[in-house]
């Protein structure tokens, strides 16, 4: 038996992006893509209020509460990367030392790209109040073409 394998389970609280050190890497990385952010979001808002039924609805979903969230899925990527790399890197077993390493322009871009930024507006959608069935069938819809759209995944049928 040459080769085994251990499970472990860890917790690294979100929390860890308010370190001085982090921060420090963190904050010029947003402030250097915010450009990049904005036009996301403005294309992704732009898609969901045009040519919808209900697009009313997607009006109140701001830019601050989508970048709010956008980052909270952006830290728990770079998070999970950097707990598989403390595990399985060379020597490398220090959290902060990784997330800072990981904490890329190259991850940003491919986040604001990707689902992390698709997942804040679903959350946003799904958090909207539902007056009748419509307004759930409508959002169900606009969630599935965000996912189809920007994302290129099949709706399913």
């Amino acid at each position: 038996m040459d080769e085994v394998l251990v499970r472990i389970e860890t917790q690294v609280p979100i929390t860890i992006f308010e370190l001085p050190q982090v921060k420090e890497k963190v904050n010029p990385l947003f402030t250097q893509m915010e450009n990049a952010i904005r036009t996301r979001f403005d294309e992704i808002k732009k898609f969901i209020t045009d040519n919808r039924n209900k697009a009313e609805r997607y009006e109140a979903i701001s830019y601050d509460e989508v970048v709010k969230l956008f980052k909270i899925y952006f830290y728990k990527n770079i998070l999970n990367d950097a707990v598989k790399f403390t595990f399985s890197s060379n020597n490398k077993f220090d959290i902060v030392d990784n997330i800072i390493e990981l904490l890329t322009e190259e991850k940003l871009k491919t986040a604001i790209l990707g689902k992390p930024m698709i997942c804040a507006f679903k959350y946003l959608i799904a958090k909207l109040p539902n007056d009748d069935v419509f307004d759930a069938i409508s959002d169900g819809g606009t969630m599935l073409a965000l996912e189809k759209e920007f994302l290129g995944e099949k709706v399913p049928y």
